[in-house]
């Protein structure tokens, strides 16, 4: 099924950016970590925060069922969690995404058009899916912009 393979290529993909994520912000310190150096507008612990939110709303709740509730903003007014929480976070948020492309049902892939938990429409899962992985590679590049700026 088309829609099968692009929605794991997609998880796929999003795990694969996690790891060169948190490859990125294991050395950073704290202070690096909630800072916004170079004139930046979001720190890179609030770009992990919102990255995390995001998979554990759109993959967990929308595609797992699993009761996440989002708080959007919060994501993006929390700061100074530690990274060692921080990392466990997006790694169980990368880990939800993987089990979603394991149990995604055919009914989930087939419904057309596709609705997230917040009611916002898509031609389909496999397309949200894939927009999904965008996203994250979109805020791993200013992640990875950002630390330039620390060093």
């Amino acid at each position: 099924m088309p829609d099968r393979l692009a929605f794991q290529l997609a998880t796929r993909e999003i795990a694969r950016y996690a790891d060169l994520l948190i490859e990125v912000i294991e050395p950073l310190t704290e202070e690096q970590l909630w800072g916004k150096a170079g004139g930046i507008p979001n720190a890179i612990g609030t770009l992990v925060r919102h990255l995390t939110g995001n998979l554990n709303h759109y993959f967990g709740a929308g595609v797992l069922e699993n009761g996440y509730v989002r708080d959007r903003d919060r994501e993006f007014i929390e700061g100074d969690i530690p990274k060692g929480k921080m990392l466990s976070d997006l790694r169980a948020a990368v880990e939800i995404a993987r089990k979603a492309a394991e149990q995604v049902t055919d009914e989930q892939l087939q419904r057309r058009p596709y609705r997230t938990p917040n009611g916002e429409e898509y031609e389909s899962l496999a397309y949200h899916a894939t927009r999904n992985a965008m996203h994250f590679a979109l805020h791993y590049g200013q992640v990875d912009y950002a630390k330039n700026y620390l060093e």
